[in-house]
């Protein structure tokens, strides 16, 4: 499994947990900011090949659900679907 793409998943799972329904507008503009942060750095490690075993795609797959829908024609060459 991707190390770093396992630390990115706990950390969005992290930032998750911490907001709720009082979350004042500035907590929830970071999560976002982190959460573009985590996509564009998941394509980077697409586009390198760096994700290699079923659990990497998972851990795409149970991400959050920008970041899944961003990734999902990323991951799709690999299997025979098209975008």
């Amino acid at each position: 499994m991707n190390e770093e793409l396992r630390r990115m998943f706990a950390d969005d799972q992290a930032d998750r947990e911490s907001i709720g329904e009082d979350t004042p507008p500035e907590q929830w503009e970071r999560v976002r900011q982190r959460d573009e942060a985590r996509l564009a750095r998941c394509k980077e490690l697409i586009a390198a090949g760096a994700l290699q075993t079923g659990k990497d795609y998972w851990l795409l797959k149970k991400s959050v659900p920008s970041v899944r829908q961003s990734l999902t024609c990323h991951a799709k060459p690999l299997n025979s679907r098209a975008c």
